[in-house]
């Protein structure tokens, strides 16, 4: 597909770019990403910089995966043990779960703060360029691993790992949550203002209507005969 292949190609540049930027950055200053990451080496810190910034994410998924399924068991012992008769994955029904859009806040702000945290040496030494690049570096990585996680989501062998595939399951949930709430966001508040100014003509000048007038360069509509 020439469309893979023409994505590939940009991606592959711009991580390389990137990762030279990086590596002359770190040549340029002998302090390096910043006092917090002073205990790695040089390449362990290069690797962070570029790396996707998932680790917390998915750590923290994980977690919320462990709680779930710790609430299951327990709820299963005090009904006398009847998940199995309900089902193997009974414990997606009786355990206690955290509202998925809480967990995707979680996750996206953990991921920001991954994403901008190695990168904030860049930032004070002035080199903001570099800083938009990588960060726009980690957040197509972050877009590869989705679109890789989605792709063992659909197969059949991830059913068979039952409630071991939840932390994976919750991490793309989150994420794609997060997108659509971000887009819905921005269309409905987008086309607020704009519902907000056709409220304010229609009680300001209800005879002329600035929509119609941009829209069809006729104001008011003249109906046909």
């Amino acid at each position: 597909d020439i469309k893979f292949l023409l994505g590939f190609g940009i991606f592959a540049v711009w991580f390389s770019v990137v990762y030279q930027k990086v590596a002359l950055f770190s040549s340029v200053y002998s302090v390096g990403f910043g006092e917090h990451m002073e205990g790695f080496s040089e390449s362990v810190q290069r690797v962070f910089v570029v790396a996707p910034p998932i680790a917390l994410s998915a750590a923290f998924c994980f977690v919320v995966a462990l709680f779930e399924m710790g609430t299951s068991a327990v709820g299963a012992c005090c009904r006398g043990l009847r998940g199995h008769a309900e089902g193997d994955r009974g414990f997606q029904r009786h355990g206690c779960h955290l509202p998925l859009p809480l967990v995707a806040l979680v996750v996206v702000v953990a991921e920001i703060g991954e994403a901008a945290f190695p990168l904030c040496a860049l930032e004070q030494r002035g080199w903001r360029r570099t800083f938009v690049g990588g960060f726009v570096l980690k957040l197509l990585l972050t877009s590869l691993a989705l679109f890789l996680a989605e792709g063992v989501l659909s197969r059949k062998y991830f059913k068979a790992l039952d409630a071991f595939g939840r932390p994976l399951e919750l991490f793309v949930q989150a994420n794609r949550l997060a997108r659509d709430l971000v887009v819905s966001a921005l269309i409905f508040w987008t086309l607020a203002i704009g519902v907000l100014l056709n409220s304010l003509n229609e009680v300001v000048c209800p005879k002329y209507n600035l929509h119609q007038l941009f829209i069809y360069r006729s104001c008011p509509l003249q109906t046909a005969k």
